[in-house]
């Protein structure tokens, strides 16, 4: 039994407040971003899934072991189907098996493998760009890029419909036009 003196209960709760965690995530408004060195199994790898943008260096190393030790990843597994494949999602659940920052890549677990000597600068390049934008017109569309993920086409479209009318309401569109219309970079106010 894990946990010592922890009750059933207790630790059945404690999971608990890592799905919320990953759930958070989805609904922060403000980009997150995730850089990889090293390993990022379990766990490790739901937080990897659950941020925006995922950069790794090229020697990082990907896994959902728990499968050997008699557990399977299913907390995980309901962010995992949502970034890659089935087939490829059902392996790494059924065998434990690590793979490479460049197979995380293909298979859409992060958006970019680096060379271990550009690694710290590709991470602060995509910061920087992340954060160069509206923030009130980025935490709306994450919000509504997470909110359509389960719903069907019609449902989203509906949904975005609306979502792009509230977005012309925000003030730093204004900005972003003028901005664009001056041939200056944008001063956001986030309104």
């Amino acid at each position: 039994s894990f946990g010592g003196d922890q009750s059933f209960l207790d630790m059945h709760y404690d999971r608990g407040h890592y799905a919320e965690l990953l759930i958070k995530m989805n609904k922060c408004k403000k980009p997150l971003l995730a850089a990889i060195e090293g390993y990022c199994l379990a766990g490790g790898m739901g937080l990897c899934l659950s941020s925006d943008v995922a950069i790794a260096s090229e020697d990082a190393q990907f896994g959902l072991p728990e499968i050997k030790r008699g557990l399977w990843p299913y907390m995980v597994t309901a962010i995992l189907i949502r970034n890659v494949g089935r087939k490829k999602a059902l392996e790494l659940c059924m065998t434990g098996d690590r793979i490479a920052a460049a197979e995380a890549e293909r298979i859409g677990i992060v958006n970019y493998s680096v060379p271990k000597d550009s690694f710290q600068n590709k991470v602060s390049e995509m910061s920087k760009k992340l954060s160069s934008y509206s923030p009130a017109v980025m935490g709306l569309g994450k919000s509504a890029f997470y909110k359509i993920a389960d719903m069907s086409t019609g449902d989203a479209l509906s949904y975005l419909h609306s979502q792009l009318t509230v977005n012309t309401q925000v003030e730093d569109l204004m900005e972003g036009i003028s901005a664009f219309m001056q041939k200056r970079d944008p001063v956001w106010k986030g309104r």
